[in-house]
C-alpha cells in the first residue's frame, strides 16, 4: 500500500515538505519559462490566423491561450517567491490552459488539424513542472475524457475511433513518463537539499563552538583577517571576558561544573548582547564580544550583563564570576582591531587580578554574610532600574500570592502591604518609602541608608520589624542596585 502511495504521490510527505521551497523555486522558473513561450507562440499564431484564416483554427483559440499565459506570467512575477501554494495553483491553471488549448485545436481546428496537438501536449504536460503525480495525472485523465466526449459529437466514426485509440494509448504513456520523470526530479531535488544541508551544517559547525553555540576561534580569526581595521565613523567596542574560578570549580566539583560555568557565561552574554554584535568563545574560558554600539549604549549593556551574571544560578554551581575589559574605537580612534584587543585584554586581566588578590577579603565577606543571614529574616539584592531582584535569604513561605509575591520588586513591595501583611496604621508610610521613584530620588542626594520601621503580620499578630535599603558601592543612575534587609526588632 505504501509503495502504491509513493508511486502516485512521488515521495513521502515528510520528504516532500522538506524540499517544498526547492520545488516551489523550480516550478516558478518553469512557469515563467513555459508560459512566456506559450504567450509568444500563440500570439504569433493568432496573428497568422488572421492573415491566413483557411490554414489555421479560429484566432479566438490562440488569443485565449495567449491572454491566459500573459495573466499567469504577471501573476507569477507579483507572487512572493516562497509562496508554495500560489505557485502550485498557477502551475495547475497553466496546465489546464495548455490542455484546453490543445483540446480546442484538436476538436475544431483547420483542415489539417487532428488530435496530434492535444496528444503532444498530453505527453509534454508531466514534464513541465515538479508537481505531485496524482495532481497531474488527474488533470490528464479528466481532460482526455472531456476531449473524447467532445470528439464523439464532432467527428466521423472512423476519425473518432482512431483518435480514441490514440488518446487512450498516449494517456497511459504520458502517465508512465510523468511518474518516472517527476519522481526522478523529486529525488534529485531531495539529494541536492541533503547535500546543501550537510554542507551548511559542516560550515556552521566549523565556525561554531559546540559547547556554547557561540562563534568559535576559527570564525573569530576569519572575521578579523577580513576586517582588521574599524571603518571610519563606525561604533565599535571590543569586549574581552574571562571566567573567574573555573579551575577551582573543575577541581572541586568536576568538569561538568566547569562546563556549566562556561555555558552560563555564554548564556549571559547572549541575553545581554544579542542584536548588538558578534559573540565568540575563543578559548577554554575566554570570550570576546564585538559590539557595534557607542560608549553610552555599551555602559547600559555592561550593567545589564553584570546584573545577569550576578543573578545566574546553575544546578552544580550557585554563582558565576567574570572579569571584563573593553576598548572602544571612540576612546582609541587610531587603533586597529588587534590593538583594541590588546587594550581590552589588559583591562580584563587587571580586573581578574583584582578579583584574585581580594581572595581573603572575599572570605571575610562571606563569613560576614553568613552572620548577617542569621540576623535578617529577608535579604534581597534589588535593581530598581530594571525592577527586578535576587533573593539572598528568605523564608519559602514568603513566596505566595497571598503575601503579594511577584517577579517585579515594585509589585511585590506594594502588594505585600496591600495584602494585609503590614499594619493598617503603617501602610501609607511603608508604601511611600518603598516606592521605587522615592528610593531613586532619595539616593540622588548621596544618602547612605533608608530605614523603615513598621509592623508586619507574623502568624496571627503584628510584630515590629525594620527594613533597611542600602546602595552598593558602585550605585549610579545607570547601575541602580541596592540591598534590602529586613530584621525583627521585637522579641
Amino acid at each position: 500500500m505504501n509503495s502504491l502511495r509513493d508511486i502516485l504521490i512521488g515521495i513521502d510527505r515528510e520528504s516532500f515538505q522538506s524540499i517544498r521551497e526547492e520545488i516551489t523555486s523550480s516550478n516558478r522558473l518553469s512557469l515563467l519559462f513555459f508560459s512566456s513561450i506559450t504567450f509568444f507562440i500563440t500570439a504569433l499564431l493568432a496573428t497568422l490566423s488572421l492573415i491566413f484564416p483557411s490554414d489555421f483554427a479560429s484566432p479566438y483559440i490562440y488569443l485565449y491561450a495567449a491572454c491566459a499565459s500573459a495573466i499567469i506570467i504577471v501573476a507569477t512575477l507579483i507572487t512572493k517567491k516562497t509562496n508554495a501554494t500560489t505557485t502550485t495553483l498557477l502551475c495547475i491553471v497553466f496546465l489546464l490552459v495548455i490542455l484546453t488549448f490543445g483540446m480546442l485545436i484538436g476538436s475544431t481546428g483547420g483542415p489539417n488539424s487532428s488530435a496530434s496537438i492535444f496528444i503532444t501536449l498530453l505527453i509534454a504536460v508531466p514534464l513541465l513542472f515538479t508537481l505531485r503525480p496524482f495532481i497531474v495525472n488527474t488533470i490528464l485523465v479528466t481532460m482526455a475524457i472531456a476531449y473524447v466526449i467532445i470528439e464523439s459529437q464532432l467527428k466521423s466514426p472512423e476519425t473518432f475511433q482512431n483518435d480514441l485509440i490514440n488518446i487512450a494509448a498516449i494517456t497511459i504513456i504520458s502517465i508512465s513518463i510523468g511518474l518516472f520523470t517527476v519522481d526522478t526530479r523529486f529525488r534529485k531535488l531531495l539529494a541536492e537539499k541533503k547535500t546543501h544541508d550537510l554542507t551548511e551544517t559542516i560550515k556552521r559547525e566549523s565556525l561554531t563552538d559546540s559547547l556554547t553555540s557561540l562563534l568559535n576561534r576559527n570564525s573569530y580569526e576569519i572575521n578579523f583577517n577580513k576586517y582588521p581595521v574599524v571603518p571610519k565613523g563606525r561604533d565599535f567596542v571590543y569586549v574581552s571576558i574571562d571566567l573567574n574560578g573555573l579551575k577551582g570549580a573543575n577541581d572541586s566539583k568536576g568538569h561538568a561544573a566547569g562546563d556549566e560555568l562556561i555555558k552560563g557565561a555564554a548564556d549571559c552574554m547572549r541575553e545581554a548582547f544579542t542584536g548588538c554584535g558578534n559573540l565568540y568563545r575563543i578559548g577554554g574560558d575566554e570570550f570576546v564580544a564585538i559590539l557595534f554600539v557607542d560608549t553610552a549604549k555599551y555602559a547600559t549593556l555592561k550593567n545589564d550583563f553584570v546584573r545577569i551574571v550576578d543573578n545566574w544560578q546553575g544546578e552544580l554551581c550557585d554563582s558565576l564570576s567574570v572579569a571584563i575589559g573593553e576598548a572602544s574605537i571612540a576612546d582609541y580612534p587610531d587603533h586597529n582591531v588587534v590593538e583594541l584587543s590588546k587594550v581590552a585584554d589588559k583591562l580584563m586581566y587587571d580586573d581578574k587580578n583584582r578579583y584574585y588578590s581580594s581572595g581573603n577579603k572575599r572570605k571575610g565577606r562571606q563569613e560576614a554574610s553568613t552572620v548577617l543571614s542569621s540576623l535578617y529574616t529577608k535579604i534581597l539584592k534589588i535593581d530598581i532600574g530594571n525592577d527586578c531582584y535576587q533573593i539572598i535569604n528568605m523564608n519559602d513561605d514568603e513566596k505566595t500570592e497571598e503575601k503579594g509575591f511577584s517577579d517585579k520588586i515594585s509589585t511585590w513591595l506594594k502588594e505585600f502591604a496591600l495584602s494585609g501583611q503590614v499594619h493598617p496604621d503603617d501602610i501609607d508610610d511603608y508604601l511611600k518609602q518603598t516606592d521605587l521613584d522615592y528610593i531613586r530620588d532619595f539616593f540622588k542626594t548621596n544618602a547612605k541608608l533608608i530605614s523603615i520601621k513598621y509592623r508586619r503580620k507574623i502568624d496571627d499578630r503584628y510584630k515590629h520589624v525594620m527594613m533597611e535599603i542600602v546602595p552598593i558601592d558602585t550605585y549610579s543612575d545607570i547601575n541602580q542596585v541596592l540591598f534590602l534587609y529586613v530584621k525583627d526588632i521585637e522579641d
